[in-house]
């Protein structure tokens, strides 16, 4: 996923050609390590916490510090990536948090 200079990967997928991404370009990962900048933990049938690990900029450039919030859905996911992948593009696109955690997935 790509918006603007900023692009949003899953980290745990095998093969990814990283080297194909412009190096003024800003990679944010999604996964479920320690390594990515975004991951999920207290995974459930109600939802999840979504976990900024580390800061991001946003398309405007203002800082958002790392943080968990609980993110709903309505039936457990199978694949958790394109919610994290969401809940990102959402932040970088600076929606409030207050209205991303009112949304279900």
């Amino acid at each position: 996923m790509k918006i603007g200079h900023i692009h949003i990967i899953n980290a745990d997928k095998k093969n990814q050609p990283l080297s194909s991404f412009d190096p003024h370009h800003i990679l944010l990962t999604c996964g479920l390590s320690f390594n990515a900048t975004v991951t999920a933990s207290s995974i459930d049938d109600d939802g999840f916490v979504y976990c900024l690990q580390r800061s991001i900029f946003t398309l405007s450039h203002r800082v958002i510090l790392p943080q968990e919030f609980h993110i709903s859905w309505q039936k457990k996911r199978e694949d958790l990536y394109p919610c994290l992948e969401t809940v990102t593009l959402l932040l970088v696109c600076e929606i409030p948090i207050e209205t991303i955690r009112e949304l279900q997935f």
